[in-house]
């Protein structure tokens, strides 16, 4: 484990980043987070694409199914959202070089080669990654940047890892060539602090908080992307202190306020459960945390994702 706070990453202006990458253990609400930060971003009057990284057809969480795999769409004013699969962008990276459909179509999609792409799902990775940083280089006609910050909603800790790794072993092990110059681009990129930056998404458990801790030690080793935020998603904070609990205790075992003693009684054990893996995952995980509560919602939407934003604008916007 790292050593607490002596090398904690320092707080800085998340919101102003051009690349935001997200990942954490599955199921810790990634995908929540990362639309969160666009809309935080968004409000600042940014221009922000969430990039959504599958190896498999999905549609882009909880921002909508919008266009097909590997096409931007617009959600809201400033936000948009895209979708990334291998296939639609090595269809579209193959056009971009080769210029034509059918010359494209000759290439890549002959069957030896999608067995050889098949084969080598280290190349789908650089592909990947290629076409988000693509659209950090993206220009409108007058010349400013068509995003002004591209936050990559990634893969859980190992896919993850191993993507933002690519580029550095590329640029190391590649012989020269244009793979291993657009390695060293993207390389240079993602470990701009000026630029780029890692958060990590957790929950106060046990396991996604020392996948959290692997995350960060991984990175320095391998990836060297610029430490971001921890954000701590679904904290349960307790409505009631044990001595006011213990007041129900005596209430008549059919009534309404009996269901309510019950309800707060589990609220407040969960609540102490999460507080040791939460006081840990302060103090060993070396970023910045920041705090996200559950949201208690039939369905998680815009409204949810405003109140998040609004915490993440205030903990991550306008840091030293």
């Amino acid at each position: 484990m790292p050593e607490p706070d002596s090398v904690k990453a320092k707080p800085h202006d998340l919101l102003t980043r051009r690349f935001i990458a997200v990942t954490g253990k599955g199921g810790t609400g990634k995908s929540a987070v990362s639309a969160a930060i666009a809309f935080a971003a968004a409000t600042l009057g940014r221009r922000v694409l969430v990039a959504s990284i599958q190896r498999y057809e999905k549609t882009t969480g909880f921002l909508g199914a919008g266009a097909p795999a590997g096409e931007v769409f617009e959600v809201q004013n400033n936000v948009f959202a895209v979708n990334i699969t291998p296939k639609a962008a090595l269809r579209e990276y193959g056009l971009m070089i080769l210029r034509f459909e059918r010359l494209y179509r000759r290439v890549f999609e002959d069957t030896l080669v999608r067995y050889l792409m098949e084969a080598l799902p280290s190349l789908e990775e650089l592909v990947m990654i290629g076409k988000a940083w693509y659209h950090t280089q993206e220009r409108q006609e007058t010349g400013a940047w068509r995003y002004d910050t591209v936050v990559l909603d990634m893969q859980s800790t190992g896919h993850a890892l191993s993507m933002l790794s690519l580029p550095a072993t590329i640029t190391k092990a590649a012989p020269p060539g244009p793979l291993r110059s657009k390695a060293k681009e993207i390389l240079a990129a993602v470990t701009d602090p000026k630029r780029a930056s890692l958060c990590v998404v957790t929950t106060p458990e046990e396991t996604p908080v020392n996948e959290a801790a692997e995350i960060c030690e991984r990175n320095a080793a391998e990836a060297g992307m610029p430490p971001g935020f921890l954000f701590v998603n679904r904290v349960i904070e307790p409505e009631f202190g044990p001595s006011e609990l213990d007041l129900g205790a005596e209430l008549p075992p059919r009534a309404l306020l009996r269901t309510a003693f019950v309800c707060a009684s589990f609220r407040e054990r969960v609540a102490r459960s999460q507080s040791g893996h939460l006081a840990r995952a302060q103090r060993d995980i070396p970023l910045p945390a920041v705090i996200l509560p559950e949201v208690f919602s039939e369905e998680f939407g815009t409204a949810e994702l405003a109140a998040l934003s609004k915490i993440i604008t205030e903990h991550c916007h306008g840091s030293v």
